[in-house]
């Protein structure tokens, strides 16, 4: 079905002061023929085929941009032909994902944490350094040796990225999870990957209430029997001896209390040992262990290549962020979320990096904008959700806070609406704000399509598919499509491809049917990213609509989610919105497929057929007849996964009476019940 195209005239023009002083002006004046960064979609068609045709020539541009310590090797791709699956990048360099993140100008700070309740801490690059080698001669000491996994289950604080770096500095592989995750989900996990040593925090905080988590964290603990030993974040009034748990197995695991404890010890100690040696390892030397959401079944443990990483990351913060040295970066994440991970390493890339631990509208909204003011942001990262929040909560930041610094919105989790685009350029800052919204995944640890700084912005699009990313939308028999929606894949190899999935057959048989079997009988290899996604033939940008799998199919047309929730939520009495496919028997030889549609209302509202008759009216006019649903129902919460994600297929398959592969991957499962309850109630009542 083709969509109505944006309007051409853009929301957002960069202007050629910043143009000029940006990194990915000077990426293309020094490593690429093109002499300046582009302007228009045909300048960029033609960058981006470059770095697509010239892989060797790109991708070695990128990593002497980026300036990386460590040796390349004499050859950086090895091309496999049409598996790309078994395709190398840099099969001969040598380096340390830590080390990069660390480098640079001992007094610069370059990490900030908050909490709800204001600044917790700064460290400049000196005092992060010293705390990861004393984290890694700790790790080191207890035995964790390297491709040993270290799981956190930590808040979204300094201590998380001292334990992260220290584990991979010494070729640890880091896995990690928010601790309001349930002690089952963290099972289906960490028993899968099996770390060595679990580091914990026995509490958290969240909208000004604590959450204790110790009875949870030692059910976790006891239940592993790969664990050697546990390290809690200890507060200053935790006890400083050690302690120990039995597992269920009968084993002693020794109980340490990391922060306040061995971190000082080992601070005090360090300052008369040797220098520490950061070890060169491969470039494909496993870096993190991240995951699937789980809905399905137990979560996929998607193991991702440090050097990978390191590269991909550098290339979206500078390249198409716009990411300089000295910025101040900011996302609302949890260490549960890819986001963390992309987050973290924009360290490499000079920035300093903001954490903070709590809810994103603490204080009406407010704290989150106290710390762009105070921290002086240069860019603010969320999900599409918390802006299309924001809006409605009324707060207009820059009328309240001083956001001049702001020069980027970043924007990515769920299809950003076009009105939110509006919203980020006239509402968050006083200055030129580039709105940039992507989207990729935690299966590469990175994005298939960004924004770019030096092109326009169209409402409701996302810009560009990223330098080095053979990004397409095909149909049904894997033919390009332009402005029309169809499946979003990528043609050839790319760096951030998963080395495997942890405890994978020697065959990478779950690895092929995640990315590769929906197109398999075609000639070629396509990566399979499961987002249905158009693009436009005038301006280049890609829409999102929403996953594939998630997709509605009524009377045979396809239609993505993103649609219907841009026109719902638009409406001032709906909160958040829900849509799914239903069959329903309509005679005894014929089930008739129907969308339902599910809101969460402002507090305190009722929905009733004024408000139904305003959303079927809204959706009939700026979609189409076929996107008004055959029932609205008024829910009071949606089911969504840890990371925050709506779960469109696990309300699906509940509704319709099916098994749930994997209800501990749900942040709040006992939502599902209303949804199934309501569509009986209706059924039963005709």
């Amino acid at each position: 079905m083709k969509t109505q195209s944006p309007l051409l005239e853009p929301i957002w023009r960069a202007q050629e002061a910043d143009i000029a002083g940006s990194p990915l002006q000077d990426f293309c004046q020094r490593f690429t023929k093109f002499e300046r960064a582009p302007r228009t979609k045909e300048e960029y068609e033609r960058l981006w085929r470059w770095s697509l045709g010239e892989v060797e020539e790109f991708w070695e541009s990128v990593w002497r941009f980026s300036e990386v310590i460590g040796s390349m090797g004499s050859k950086p791709f090895i091309d496999k032909g049409a598996e790309l699956i078994a395709t190398r990048f840099f099969p001969r360099a040598k380096l340390n994902f830590a080390e990069n993140l660390l480098r640079g100008n001992d007094e610069q700070i370059i990490l900030s944490s908050w909490v709800e309740q204001g600044v917790a801490l700064r460290l400049t690059r000196a005092e992060l350094r010293r705390k990861v080698e004393a984290c890694a001669r700790i790790l080191l000491r207890y035995g964790v040796a390297s491709g040993d996994r270290v799981a956190g289950v930590l808040p979204n604080n300094v201590e998380a990225v001292i334990a992260m770096l220290g584990c991979t500095a010494i070729g640890g592989v880091w896995t990690s999870a928010s601790p309001d995750f349930g002690a089952e989900s963290l099972y289906d996990r960490f028993s899968q990957t099996k770390p060595k040593v679990l580091l914990i925090a026995e509490s958290y905080s969240y909208n000004d209430k604590s959450f204790s988590r110790g009875a949870e964290m030692e059910k976790l603990a006891k239940s592993l029997d790969s664990l050697k030993y546990v390290f809690t974040l200890a507060s200053s009034a935790s006890p400083r001896k050690k302690r120990e748990m039995e597992n269920d197995r009968g084993k002693r695991l020794p109980l340490l209390c990391f922060a306040d404890t061995l971190l000082q010890e080992e601070l005090a100690a360090s300052a008369r040992s040797e220098v520490f040696r950061y070890p060169q390892l491969p470039f494909d030397h496993p870096l993190c262990i991240l995951y699937s959401s789980g809905t399905t079944g137990v979560p996929k443990c998607i193991v991702h290549r440090a050097g990978a990483v390191l590269l991909q990351h550098s290339l979206e913060h500078r390249l198409h962020c716009d990411v300089r040295n000295d910025d101040r970066i900011f996302f609302f994440t949890t260490c549960g979320w890819m986001m963390w991970n992309w987050l973290t390493s924009s360290l490499f890339s000079g920035a300093r990096v903001v954490l903070y631990d709590g809810a994103p509208l603490f204080d009406e909204g407010r704290r989150l904008w106290q710390i762009a003011e105070e921290e002086k942001l240069t860019h603010f990262g969320a999900a599409a959700k918390y802006y299309a929040a924001l809006e409605k909560s009324g707060l207009k930041p820059r009328e309240q806070f001083d956001t001049t610094s702001l020069r980027a919105a970043i924007s990515t989790g769920s299809p950003l609406a076009p009105e939110s685009f509006d919203f980020i350029t006239h509402s968050l800052s006083s200055s030129s704000l580039f709105p940039s919204s992507i989207s990729g995944g935690s299966d590469l640890c990175g994005c298939f399509v960004m924004g770019c700084p030096s092109m326009p912005v169209y409402r409701g699009e996302i810009s560009v598919p990223v330098l080095g990313m053979a990004v397409q939308v095909v149909d049904e028999e894997a033919r390009p499509l332009f402005d029309s929606m169809g499946e979003l894949v990528c043609a050839q190899a790319f760096p951030t491809m998963p080395l495997k999935f942890f405890g994978d057959d020697e065959k990478k048989s779950l690895y092929r049917k995640a990315y590769f079997q929906r197109f398999s009988k075609n000639t070629r290899s396509l990566w399979h990213q499961g987002d249905y996604a158009e693009q436009n033939s005038l301006t280049g940008g890609i829409t999102m609509h929403g996953r594939s799998d998630a997709t509605l199919n009524v009377g045979g047309v396809r239609m993505g989610t993103a649609e219907i929730y841009r026109q719902v939520e638009s409406i001032k009495e709906v909160s958040e919105a829900v849509a799914i496919e239903h069959k329903e028997l309509a005679d005894k030889n014929f089930a008739d497929t129907r969308i339902l549609l599910f809101v969460r209302l402002v507090e305190g509202l009722v929905l009733d057929e004024v408000l139904r008759e305003k959303i079927t009216k809204r959706l009939r006019k700026n979609c189409s007849p076929r996107h008004v649903p055959s029932r609205i129902f008024q829910v009071s919460d949606i089911p969504r996964t840890r990371s925050g994600k709506i779960t469109e297929i696990a309300i699906r398959d509940y509704v319709a009476g099916k098994p749930i592969g994997n209800l501990h991957a749900l942040a709040n499962p006992q939502a599902l019940d209303a949804f199934r309850s309501l569509v009986l109630a209706e059924q039963e009542g005709g």
